[in-house]
């Protein structure tokens, strides 16, 4: 499946949980298989078995550490999550509303499953092992990570030793989300959660009509797994660059380029365009044709795009002589005569 999706689609194992050994050893055959991930239950205890903070784990999370398998908890993914479904509505409300009702708090229930693996001590022990929390959107992370903050300077001196950060800097570090039926207050979700992940990296200026230079570094607040770190930064770099000013009509260049080098081994690029020289359709060919050179180039192949017959200018001017351009650019000028600038 992931060979012939392209490699959008990545299918998770699903492990037996309920015998550690035999779960490490299913681990080990998915990795070789070259899965990406594997499914498991969030409470074993529900079924005689130590919940998933006991040592009884250890060889379990070792398995997955190494193998570079993160854990997925979808929603759902226990008897007493679906329990919980079950009970939360009230008695009055009707079939529909019970359903309703019981799906959106299934979503809240991730909440307790990563308050018990930070709490727990998990996190600290595998610094490496990333979780996830599967189909349970994200609109509530932010409030809750602040309530486990919060709730560790109410309990008792010592009560959490086991931790050497704060839960939300575990949660940063290690654990990830997803969301899809959410439309607003994305952006303001995710910027709260990774408010102190800047960090410095290198701007490479390819072609930048601006002479902007501000973004040659972002100084970091926190020192946190670079594995987040795309997210912070590039909305910062789009909020804070030249891929916000504008453009000069009457010089140009009408787009600019910036590679943006994160690691040794991971760039993000950004390219900010003029509408006048792209539009929807256009920017498909663009990404399309890049991708293809990007692909070809790094593997020390020749582009593998035919030569143009003709260009786009050419094309436009064909047939057309000076006095029908003279005449074009004047009816133009007098229409847009007085109209104001846009700010």
């Amino acid at each position: 499946m992931q060979e012939e999706s392209g490699g959008r689609l990545f299918p998770m194992a699903i492990i037996p949980w309920w015998d550690v050994d035999l779960a490490v050893a299913e681990i080990e055959r998915i990795a070789r298989l070259g899965l990406r991930g594997l499914n498991t239950t969030t409470a074993p205890h529900d079924h005689g078995l130590p919940d998933l903070g006991s040592e009884h784990w250890n060889p379990m999370w070792e398995a997955a550490a190494a193998n570079d398998l993160p854990i997925n908890f979808h929603i759902g993914a226990s008897d007493s999550s679906l329990s919980w479904f079950g009970s939360v509505p009230w008695p009055s409300l009707n079939g529909d509303q019970k359903l309703g009702l019981g799906s959106a708090m299934m979503y809240l229930n991730n909440a307790g499953v990563i308050g018990n693996i930070i709490y727990s001590g998990v996190l600290e022990r595998y610094p490496t092992l990333q979780f996830v929390s599967v189909e349970s959107g994200v609109g509530w992370i932010p409030f809750f990570l602040k309530a486990l903050d919060y709730q560790v300077g109410e309990m008792t001196p010592g009560s959490m030793d086991n931790l050497s950060m704060a839960p939300s800097d575990y949660f940063r570090r290690q654990i990830h989300s997803c969301f899809w039926f959410e439309r607003s207050g994305i952006a303001e979700a995710i910027e709260s959660v990774l408010s102190q992940t800047f960090q410095d990296f290198e701007l490479i200026v390819v072609d930048d009509g601006s002479k902007d230079d501000s973004l040659a570094k972002i100084e970091r607040r926190a020192a946190l797994d670079p594995r987040v770190q795309p997210y912070a930064l590039v909305r910062n770099f789009g909020s804070q660059s030249a891929s916000c000013a504008g453009f000069d009509l009457a010089q140009g260049p009408l787009w600019r380029v910036r590679l943006m080098r994160l690691g040794a081994a991971e760039h993000w690029l950004s390219l900010t365009l003029h509408h006048i020289v792209t539009d929807g359709w256009s920017m498909g060919v663009l990404v399309r044709e890049l991708s293809q050179l990007y692909a070809a180039f790094t593997r020390g192949e020749a582009s593998p795009l035919p030569a143009l017959p003709v260009q786009y200018a050419d094309a436009a001017l064909e047939g057309v002589d000076d006095d029908t351009i003279a005449g074009i650019m004047g009816l133009n000028a007098a229409r847009l005569y007085d109209i104001p600038l846009p700010a």
